[in-house]
């Protein structure tokens, strides 16, 4: 009863925040953060997935904590270190340790085959059996880091892993992705894979650089693995949005294409983005294009930047012309029935509005208002375009109002202050960017998306300040929601017509000088209820958001001959209604699956004849969460999302 008391209570407050202002909607999608020991956003069960890069120090002795010998030790194809200790020429015998994530709250199990010892460095383990340990983890971000003491040549230690004690002995029945991870992903249509892959600064040229799924861990410094980001897309039925790494070769974009076009379900869209934020100087993606791309594997690249300028100048052409190259390399594997899956992404700088223009005129080589250019840095450019453009939808305050709040009491510096302060130049600043940056993209006949966006305030140049906590405490208050609403109306405004508006980002840490960007603060808050209290961040991505049109999944030549309606209400509190309509009489089945796939129950499973059914379904007793709703007739499904509040 306290539950629905203060869901209705949430609801209450943000209605009457805006009664007479309906509530704007827009696609919503979601970046995902890096995986590492230390994140709060916990993506795989196995825990050995988020361990650090090795950290070498000296077998006997005496050591520092890191001898930076660590990439002089021989590894198998996993990464594991082929024997321990190890000499590398002439220095002394080594060890390796790792670090693990902490924020895994319980009694998880860690195995390993091969012969060798380890030391666990947390008191709360015990040691079961030669192979195998239990550790108790704490949910809390403290250092928890293992040892390879001892590693037997010819039967290393490998094959790691740190499992939540249920499923010890039985390994095959553990799902790969952290259950909240997904249920708080489960309402939006995209995901963005910018960070998860490292994209920034990324050192990837070729494709034996990334990472493979069967490494020891998915959280170095060349990001998780493709194939686990396809799959959390096909698991939660939702459209990807990859970031090829600025250094890629031809050889690598046709790989990462040929994987995507394999393996992600021919029924989910792809959003295709050459690197993140080239125009953002403070990455080595912008100063490597700028500079015509030095080293580059492919020679043609190098001589074509070069031809639109030979110095670092022309920067959105040269931008322009590595986008135009991916979308080449994608588009030519991703033809016949594939190619309406693709969706070419430019993009650019939300501010620097004339950084658009340029880009897109590049793209389809014709000015605004359609004269071809004939300027020789427009060379190389088939004029192929793209099929959408794509800047940031931030808001922020500016240095003048840092230069007075630094200045006043601290006391007097209130959270509230701090967001009617970023509402009133709202208009003038992130909101004319959008409208001018529509008006180029409405020129080129493309549509509009927003590749990150959201709250932007942070302390100024990510200082340590008096007004820190107020700014920290801004991200919970209320009138976020209200700051939320205002940048999503101008968003769904006709004259921008946002397609898809992808937050930044989905859980972080909120007190950090470096920015608040989760939406979330742990996946503890996930299925909350409460979140116009604890995260109105994430309640105004859920409100806007659009409900799925849901997805059919049927053979080649199989027409659909039934409907699946969403069901009603949604999200639903122990009842719902779903709806569903024969075309003909057939033999269909009605499921409620759970996100990790596992079936909840069977509603109707039999033939029944032509025309209109309609299912009550009471959740009681399940846990909060996303649940799918799955009609089968054949080889033919539809799939809902459906969203269950206690």
């Amino acid at each position: 009863m306290l539950i629905k008391k203060v869901i209705l209570f949430s609801v209450f407050i943000y209605f009457n925040l805006l009664i007479g202002q309906p509530i704007p909607k827009i696609p919503i999608g979601m970046n995902i953060g890096s995986n590492n020991y230390y994140s709060e956003c916990l993506v795989f069960n196995d825990v050995m997935k988020t361990a650090s890069p090795w950290i070498s120090f000296n077998a006997e002795g005496e050591s520092e904590w890191n001898t930076g010998l660590a990439d002089q030790i021989p590894l198998d194809s996993a990464g594991y270190p082929l024997e321990i200790p190890y000499t590398p020429a002439g220095e002394a015998p080594q060890k390796l340790r790792t670090l693990i994530n902490n924020n895994y709250p319980g009694d998880y199990i860690l195995l390993f085959d091969g012969a060798g010892q380890i030391t666990i460095n947390n008191e709360a383990h015990e040691q079961l059996g030669p192979n195998k340990y239990r550790i108790e983890l704490t949910g809390y971000t403290e250092n928890i880091w293992i040892d390879i003491d001892q590693s037997t040549e010819g039967n290393h230690i490998r094959n790691m892993r740190i499992i939540p004690e249920e499923y010890d002995g039985h390994e095959e029945e553990m799902p790969k992705f952290y259950a909240k991870f997904l249920q708080g992903l489960t309402p939006f249509h995209a995901l963005r894979f910018m960070d998860w892959h490292n994209t920034n600064n990324s050192e990837q040229e070729e494709w034996a650089d990334r990472t493979m799924p069967y490494y020891y861990s998915q959280g170095l410094s060349t990001g998780m693995s493709y194939e686990d980001a396809i799959e959390l897309c096909n698991t939660l039925q939702t459209d990807a949005w990859f970031c090829v790494p600025h250094q890629a070769d031809d050889d690598y974009h046709t790989r990462f294409t040929e994987l995507v076009r394999d393996n992600l379900n021919p029924e989910l869209k792809v959003y295709i983005e050459y690197s993140n934020e080239i125009w953002n100087w403070g990455f080595d993606q912008s100063h490597y294009v700028g500079e015509n791309a030095p080293g580059h594997n492919n020679q043609y690249v190098i001589d074509d930047l070069t031809s639109i300028n030979p110095t670092e100048y022309q920067h959105p052409e040269k931008d322009a012309y590595m986008m135009q190259r991916t979308f080449r390399l994608w588009s030519d594997v991703f033809t016949g029935a594939h190619s309406g899956r693709l969706i070419r992404v430019a993009a650019g700088q939300h501010s620097w509005m004339d950084n658009t223009r340029r880009i897109l005129e590049y793209l389809f080589k014709k000015d605004m208002e359609g004269n071809p250019h004939t300027d020789p840095i427009y060379s190389a450019s088939t004029g192929a375009g793209c099929d959408a453009f794509a800047v940031g939808g931030y808001f922020n305050f500016e240095e003048r109002h840092h230069l007075e709040w630094n200045s006043m009491d601290p006391a007097d510096v209130t959270p509230e202050m701090i967001i009617d302060t970023v509402m009133a130049i709202y208009d003038e600043r992130s909101g004319y960017w959008s409208d001018v940056t529509a008006g180029f993209v409405n020129a080129f006949d493309v549509d509009y998306l927003v590749y990150e966006g959201g709250q932007h305030m942070q302390p100024y140049l990510q200082g340590e300040y008096e007004y820190n906590q107020s700014v920290w405490d801004a991200q919970i208050h209320p009138k976020m929601y209200d700051l939320y609403m205002k940048n999503f109306r101008k968003h769904a405004e006709s004259e921008v017509d946002c397609k898809l508006f992808m937050a930044f980002s989905y859980v972080s840490e909120r007190e950090s000088r470096y920015g608040s960007w989760g939406h979330l603060e742990s996946l503890e808050q996930v299925g909350a209820g409460n979140y116009m209290e604890i995260a109105p961040k994430y309640q105004a991505l859920l409100d806007v958001n659009t409900t799925s049109s849901g997805i059919t999944v049927k053979s080649a030549g199989q027409p659909a001959y039934f409907v699946l309606e969403q069901n009603y209400p949604n999200p639903f509190n122990n009842i719902t209604m779903i709806s569903y309509q024969l075309l003909k009489t057939d033999n269909v089945d009605l499921i409620i699956y759970n996100v990790l796939g596992e079936k909840i129950t069977t509603l109707v499973s039999g033939r029944q004849s032509q025309g209109v059914y309609q299912i009550k379904w009471n959740a009681e007793g399940l846990s909060s969460g996303m649940y799918l709703c799955i009609l089968k007739s054949g080889n033919t499904k539809q799939v809902k999302k459906m969203m269950y509040i206690r």
